[in-house]
């Protein structure tokens, strides 16, 4: 029974880190911490890997985004060892976006392919259309318009196969009106 209350409680944890990111980051990572203390000590690697999936989070927002590589690095040895509670994937795409906010615009893109390859041999091709776009972005951001424009009516054609998603659809459209805006120039 301890075993249960003990993971209850770095879900609890959790959920007051996330409850504090929109009014104070260093409160949201102390919870955050606490979770990942407490999920070590059990021998809880899910917990372990929720603590630095969003813990890394708060670390880009403060643009802290070296710190947020190490952890990012240290998650995804964790979820490849871990196969079994699927991070793989989400890892790889927090990496590539803590690399993409360093400007390692080739490290970032690299390990997006990699999780677009793994969500679709995994069965999610929902994931893709954001996957793509944030490839998109990373093109743009090297200097790359026509390579990232490929990768943005990529993810468009993408959602319109998949249910209705207004936010993915934005993303999605803003990234081809700026790669055209920036072919223009």
């Amino acid at each position: 029974q301890k075993g249960k209350v003990d993971t209850n409680q770095v879900y609890r944890y959790l959920d007051y880190g996330y409850l504090w990111e929109a009014y104070s980051l260093d409160s949201a990572g102390k919870w955050y911490k606490k979770a990942g203390d407490l999920s070590k000590q059990i021998g809880f690697p899910l917990g372990e890997i929720k603590y630095r999936t969003n813990y890394t989070y708060v670390l880009n927002l403060k643009g802290k985004h070296t710190e947020s590589v190490k952890l990012n690095l240290e998650c995804l040895k964790l979820a490849r060892k871990h196969p079994e509670l699927n991070y793989i994937n989400k890892s790889l795409t927090n990496l590539a976006i803590s690399y993409i906010h360093l400007g390692k615009y080739e490290d970032g893109i690299r390990y997006l392919q990699q999780a677009a390859d793994g969500f679709q041999k995994d069965g999610f091709p929902q994931m893709l259309p954001g996957i793509y776009s944030k490839m998109g972005q990373a093109m743009a951001q090297a200097g790359l318009p026509e390579r990232s424009l490929a990768y943005n009516l990529k993810g468009l054609a993408l959602l319109r196969a998949l249910p209705p998603d207004t936010i993915l659809l934005i993303e999605a459209l803003t990234g081809v009106y700026s790669n055209y805006k920036q072919m223009e120039l």
